[in-house]
């Protein structure tokens, strides 16, 4: 039981680890791109829009992921 529990506790903290860094990276990256007035960034490169509205999402998303793995090393045995 105690293998089984330390096997999951490692899977969480290690796909936590894997998604804040992709959340992060990504967060950061569209950050400095240059929106137009309405929130639009056309790269003509790959033909792909991308959306100002995704940036916070991304940034919310590696901070919750962040706490997550926070409290998953923080978090005492009862």
């Amino acid at each position: 039981m105690k293998a089984l529990l330390f096997i999951m506790k490692l899977l969480l903290r290690l796909s936590c680890i894997v998604l804040l860094f992709i959340c992060a990276i990504t967060f950061w990256k569209r950050l400095s791109l240059p929106y137009n007035t309405e929130g639009n960034y056309f790269d003509e490169a790959n033909s792909i829009v991308y959306h100002q509205q995704a940036v916070g999402v991304f940034g919310f998303l590696s901070l919750l992921f962040l706490v997550i793995l926070v409290v998953s090393f923080v978090r005492k045995k009862k």
